[in-house]
């Protein structure tokens, strides 16, 4: 059994479009949630 772990980044309003594209073909989840990116402004 071969395991593939995916880290994706995309915009928050993308998330649900994002997530049910990759459901559609064949994707399971262990998780799926959203997280706020720290941005370091100089």
């Amino acid at each position: 059994m071969s395991v593939t772990k995916l880290e994706i980044y995309t915009e928050p309003a993308a998330f649900t479009g994002v997530k049910d594209a990759l459901s559609i073909v064949g994707y399971e989840f262990v998780t799926a949630e959203l997280s706020m990116i720290p941005q370091v402004v100089n």
